[in-house]
C-alpha cells in the first residue's frame, strides 16, 4: 500500500508567485490602504477585494472545466427560479385582489394588504350622493368585494362623479350613472382600465335600492354604476353588487318618476350635485 502524498501548504509569497504579480500588487495594496483607515482606502479594500476573488474565481474555473460547466448551469438555474418565483408571486397578489393584471402594479402591497384586511373584517363604507331630487345614502360592501369598493370610494374621494347625470332610467328596473359622456360608452376606473367582477353568494340584486356595476361584457367594469327599482335576479351573475341604500328612499322615488324618451333618457337632468365620503376603510387601513 502506497504512502499518500503530503498536502503542501503555500505561504503568502509562494501563494503570490504562483498566483501571479498582479495578485501580489492587489494583496499589499489592501493591508497597506486598510491599515490606513481612509474612506478612499476602504474603497480601493473592496475593489481589490473584488479583484482577488475574481482572479481566483477564474483560476480555479481554468484549472476545472467541470467546476466552469457546473457555476454556469448554477446560475442558470437560480435565475429561473428566481423569474418562476417572482413570477409565481405577481400571479398570487393578482389573484387575492381578483383583479385584472393591468389594474395596477402586483408589486404595491399596501394595497393588497388593505384588500385582505378589508375582506377579513368585513369592513363597509358609507357615501351620499346628493342630487338636485334629493340625496342617496349607500352603504359600500368593502369587504365583500374590495376592488369595486375602493374603486367607487376612491372615485368619489377624487370628485370624480360630482356634477356628473344619470343618463339612463328605466323605471321599475334602474337608473343608471358615472359616465361623463352620457353616452353609456365613457367613464374610466381608478386605476384606468377595467376590473374583473366579483360575485359572491351573499350579494344579490333581490331588493330596492342595490347599488350594482354597469358593465359592457365580463370584467369591464370602470366608472358606471346603477341602483336598482326593484328586484332582478337576473342580473345576478353579470354585474358586481358592492353596495345598497340605506337612506333617501324618497328621492329614489322622485327619481323613478322622472319621464323618459323611447332612449332611455331622463327627459328632465337628474344630476349628482355633490359627494360625501364620511367613511373609507381602505383610506383609514392605508395610514
Amino acid at each position: 500500500m502506497s504512502a499518500e502524498k503530503p498536502k503542501i501548504r503555500l505561504n503568502k509569497k509562494q501563494k503570490a508567485e504562483k498566483y501571479g504579480k498582479k495578485f501580489k500588487k492587489d494583496y499589499l495594496e489592501f493591508n497597506k490602504e486598510w491599515l490606513g483607515g481612509s474612506l478612499e482606502g476602504m474603497k480601493k479594500h473592496v475593489e481589490a477585494s473584488e479583484r482577488i476573488t475574481e482572479q481566483s474565481m477564474g483560476k480555479r474555473e481554468a484549472d476545472d472545466p467541470i467546476l466552469k460547466k457546473y457555476n454556469q448551469r448554477k446560475g442558470t438555474r437560480v435565475a429561473d427560479n428566481l423569474g418562476k418565483m417572482l413570477a409565481k408571486d405577481q400571479k398570487v397578489i393578482v389573484k387575492s385582489l381578483n383583479i385584472n393584471k393591468n389594474t395596477l402594479d402586483p408589486s404595491d402591497m399596501l394595497r393588497r394588504d388593505s384588500a385582505f384586511k378589508a375582506k377579513t373584517d368585513n369592513l363597509k363604507g358609507y357615501v351620499t350622493l346628493y342630487t338636485n331630487y334629493g340625496p342617496l345614502h349607500l352603504e359600500i360592501f368593502s369587504g365583500a368585494v374590495p376592488t369595486a369598493a375602493e374603486n367607487f370610494l376612491g372615485l368619489c374621494r377624487k370628485g370624480y362623479y360630482t356634477g356628473l347625470s344619470f343618463h339612463r332610467l328605466i323605471p321599475g328596473f334602474m337608473v343608471q350613472g358615472g359616465d361623463p359622456t352620457k353616452t353609456g360608452a365613457g367613464g374610466e376606473s381608478l386605476w384606468g382600465a377595467p376590473f374583473q367582477d366579483e360575485f359572491t353568494p351573499t350579494l344579490s340584486h333581490n331588493s330596492r335600492g342595490v347599488l350594482s356595476m354597469a358593465n359592457s361584457g365580463p370584467s369591464t367594469n370602470g366608472s358606471q354604476f346603477f341602483i336598482t327599482f326593484g328586484e332582478c335576479k337576473g342580473l345576478d351573475g353579470n354585474h358586481t353588487v358592492f353596495g345598497k341604500m340605506t337612506g333617501g328612499m324618497d328621492s329614489l322615488d322622485s327619481i323613478e318618476a322622472v319621464p323618459t324618451a323611447s332612449s332611455e333618457r331622463p327627459e328632465k337632468e337628474i344630476k349628482i350635485t355633490d359627494v360625501a365620503v364620511h367613511w373609507d376603510p381602505f383610506e383609514f387601513l392605508r395610514k
